[in-house]
């Protein structure tokens, strides 16, 4: 049996059930019209659930040439990387090299960025920079190929761009120069950053 409150030209009804207050009014016909519901009081808290597994990335490598360490590049030539830092096992690189090794059947997450320059951009040149991650026949790495334009500031231009690799075997990749419209880019600094996924 639920309790009423009556005021003027409505009624509250509380409904044991819910444990809420109804805002009621009577038609003309003295049938019962619910506008307005206010909740009861809150519940308890439940317990707290189990605490799920960590999450951490065991496979992390930033592979890197410093500014104030510049490399000419010409066409189809590969960015050298004189440093790295590397976590796990299934990142390789070694210093000075052109090679970033990823092992088999993992997914992974390679980012690049270029910072680079030319000698001389005339006013009204419409010159395009690509860069791309190549495999080790130098095939260009699916979505990898970024194609930027020429600033008039020749020498403040730089190119950034994310892929997912899954390789199924052992797998290079490579930064390389595929830029057909410029003879030589100056590299001023270059990043790859991998991390595994899966």
């Amino acid at each position: 049996m639920a309790d009423e409150y009556y005021g003027q030209n409505y009624e509250w009804i509380y409904d044991p059930v819910s444990y809420r207050w109804c805002k009621c009014v009577r038609d003309c016909r003295g049938r019962i019209i619910c506008y307005q519901v206010i909740p009861g009081p809150p519940g308890p808290t439940g317990p707290t659930g189990a605490t799920g597994p960590s999450g951490t990335i065991t496979d992390y490598g930033v592979i890197f040439r410093e500014f104030g360490n510049e490399q000419v590049v010409p066409y189809r030539y590969n960015v050298s990387f004189p440093e790295n830092d590397i976590t796990g096992q299934n990142i390789r690189h070694i210093e000075n090299s052109t090679d970033i090794e990823l092992s088999a059947n993992k997914s992974y997450f390679a980012k690049y960025t270029v910072s680079y320059s030319i000698d001389s951009c005339a006013s009204g040149d419409s010159k395009e920079i690509v860069f791309a991650l190549t495999d080790n026949d130098g095939n260009v790495i699916p979505s990898s190929e970024h194609v930027a334009s020429i600033s008039r500031n020749v020498n403040s231009n730089s190119i950034s761009l994310g892929v997912i690799i899954t390789p199924e075997k052992d797998y290079v990749i490579r930064l390389t120069n595929l830029t057909q419209d410029v003879k030589n880019i100056r590299v001023n600094a270059a990043t790859v950053t991998i991390f595994r996924l899966a």
